[in-house]
Order: C-alpha cells, then structure tokens, then sequence
C-alpha cells in the first residue's frame, strides 16, 4: 500500500524482515496518511485464527500530531511503536495465542 514517494523510517524494511521470518503477515500501511501507523500484522494462532497489531516504526523521532491525534482517539487500541525489529518481535512473540 506504499506509494511512490511516501516516507518510511529507515528501520522499518528490517523491521518487516523480522516480523516475516518470524511467520508473520505484514501489511504496510504508511500511505494511509492521516496518522494511520506504518504496519498491519498478523500471525497465525496455535488454536486457528490470527492475531492482530498496529505497528508504527519510528527510527529515534517522535510522533507526529497526527499520529498522536491517531493514538488518542483509538485509546485502547493495540497500536505499538516500535524502534527496531527486535521491538517488534518481543510484541509478536509475547502473545500466548500465537505459535
């Protein structure tokens, strides 16, 4: 879903790597705009099923106020920064749902 010229941190191709060799399914959804996080990730449940998180990558720099705007309004929702894929791995991996 990444259009030409749309901004991606730098981390985020190694950051999908992981996440994809760790038997996930990875969406990016960083041309959505309007403060949608970057990722959509699911993977496979022991039981059937998938489990499901927001991801937005980040790189050392901050949310931006859409972004933040984004995190308040879906208060609850599972959305995750993460700043490297050893971030995101320890939020797949700690699921105990998932294989």
């Amino acid at each position: 879903m990444t259009r030409r010229g749309d901004k991606i941190d730098a981390n985020q191709p190694a950051v999908v790597e992981a996440l994809e060799l760790d038997g996930c399914l990875v969406t990016s959804t960083a041309g959505a705009k309007d403060g949608f996080p970057d990722l959509f990730v699911t993977k496979a449940r022991r039981q059937g099923g998938r489990s499901m998180w927001l991801m937005e990558v980040k790189d050392g720099t901050t949310l931006t106020p859409k972004q933040k705007q984004f995190h308040v309004k879906h208060h609850g929702a599972a959305i995750h920064v993460v700043n490297s894929p050893a971030d995101a791995l320890l939020i797949v991996r700690s699921d105990p749902l998932c294989r």
